[in-house]
């Protein structure tokens, strides 16, 4: 799930590693292939990604998001 099974991350891994340290590797190692990925992704996706990722952030502050009723009573 971390990678969705996409072929292109895929391609990063390391045989010879379990998953726990292809994840370390890759995403936390100080030269990790995919550190900015994040980054890369909303800004080759979205025109405005500051906004969208913004959004994203407010929504993961809260365990099981927001409903209406949040939006009108804050």
């Amino acid at each position: 799930m971390i990678f969705g099974g996409i072929p292109y991350y895929l391609g990063y891994f390391d045989g010879g590693l379990s998953l726990s340290q292809n994840v370390d590797r890759l995403l936390f190692s100080p030269n990790a292939s995919l550190a900015n990925e994040y980054q890369r992704l909303f800004n080759s996706l979205f025109t405005n990604p500051d906004t969208i990722k913004r959004i994203v952030e407010l929504l993961a502050t809260r365990r099981y998001g927001f409903s209406v009723r949040d939006w009108y009573h804050n």
